[in-house]
């Protein structure tokens, strides 16, 4: 779907190119300056820092439900064996996974609507670990809810979905006023061609699959509507999502 500007392309395939690419990496081993672990570690440290501190931040407040919120809550949460496919609306700085393949952002041959299938698809490879998909409500659209939905249950799959719902094309919005920040568009709150206006009950979706489906419109609500959607996941083993209204 993307393409980059390179120098020399190679193509392989996984199995061959992560073989040459793990001996070539063990041949260097000596090159590697053993003060490195050190910085590294400190690095890390500092990181789980930051993400805690804005966490903490984030969670301060009153109001309609913001994306940074919604994202410390979800970062808050979250436990070891949890793993993270983040389509676009979660903070990173929020999420301090401690064990490695926790958290994974579109990449870039992915499109949209990736986060869910992807979930679904890694629930088949790690079946103790609790998968979680971190969507808009324009990308769930993409990610053919229904199908997945039916695929979780239908073979044992139970994913957690968590849609940010702002009633839009996020994306299209952002980047229409971005190109064109003195255009018609940027000057409405509302741009008809990002309009998702009035929004489906995402969370009735579920429910066609033995799952469950929460409502979340107040702050207030959000962090126990997260810990029943786990308990729903990880103990009764059906899948479930979130509709979170967020502005």
């Amino acid at each position: 779907m993307r393409s980059h500007r390179c120098d020399l392309a190679i193509r392989s395939g996984p199995t061959a190119l992560f073989s040459a690419l793990a001996e070539a990496l063990d041949q260097r081993r000596h090159l590697i300056d053993p003060s490195r672990r050190e910085r590294v570690a400190a690095r890390a440290e500092d990181l789980r820092r930051r993400a805690a501190d804005a966490r903490r931040s984030a969670l301060v407040g009153s109001g309609p439900i913001t994306v940074e919120f919604l994202s410390a809550v979800l970062g808050s949460v979250l436990h070891e064996d949890c793993v993270l496919f983040n389509e676009h609306w979660g903070v990173r700085q929020m999420f301090a996974p401690t064990r490695p393949g926790s958290y994974f952002y579109l990449p870039a041959t992915g499109g949209l609507g990736w986060a869910l299938p992807a979930a679904i698809g890694a629930k088949v490879e790690a079946p103790d670990r609790t998968m979680v998909a971190a969507i808009g409500d324009g990308t769930y659209m993409f990610s053919n809810p229904v199908a997945c939905h039916h695929a979780s249950h239908k073979h044992g799959l139970p994913v957690l979905t968590v849609v940010a719902n702002n009633s839009r094309w996020d994306a299209v919005n952002w980047t229409s006023r971005l190109v064109y920040p003195n255009g018609h568009a940027s000057g409405r709150d509302w741009m008809e061609i990002s309009d998702l206006r009035p929004s489906p009950a995402y969370e009735k979706l579920p429910s066609a699959s033995d799952g469950l489906g929460l409502l979340v419109t107040e702050r207030s609500e959000l962090e126990g509507a997260l810990r029943q959607a786990l308990l729903s996941v990880e103990q009764e083993r059906r899948h479930a999502l979130l509709n979170v209204i967020w502005k």
